[in-house]
């Protein structure tokens, strides 16, 4: 066998090798780790549902100094609360009623409690 010929053969090699790998890879298959990791994350657009917590969750969570948010807060409820009306008037009355200044008032806090994730 000359050289040629089995430099010819070692690549035809090669390539069934890497076809045979991509096949049973299968198209649109994830190959590296770290994107098969990310495939089975929820994405951004997915709504969540909440998550159930029992009490004796709950307790050992206030015991570790975590608070849940309960169904509705004070500012939520105040942001809720519109006339019906499509009077310019009762709109503008609306606006002028609702506070905005403090809306990111916990926003440091929430920061802060993710840093240490």
């Amino acid at each position: 066998m000359n050289k040629n010929t089995l430099i010819t053969a070692i690549i035809i090699a090669v390539i069934a090798v890497v076809a045979i790998v991509w096949f049973a890879a299968g198209p649109g298959q994830v190959v590296s780790p770290e994107l098969e990791e990310r495939a089975g994350a929820p994405l951004e657009e997915e709504v969540l549902s909440p998550v159930e917590v029992s009490a004796e969750e709950q307790q050992v969570l206030q015991a570790e100094g975590i608070t849940l948010p309960g169904e509705t807060d004070q500012a939520t409820e105040a942001l809720e609360k519109v006339g019906t009306s499509n009077a310019i008037e009762s709109i503008e009355q609306d606006v002028n009623a609702t506070n905005l200044s403090d809306l990111d008032a916990g926003l440091k806090e929430i920061e802060n409690s993710l840093q240490g994730l």
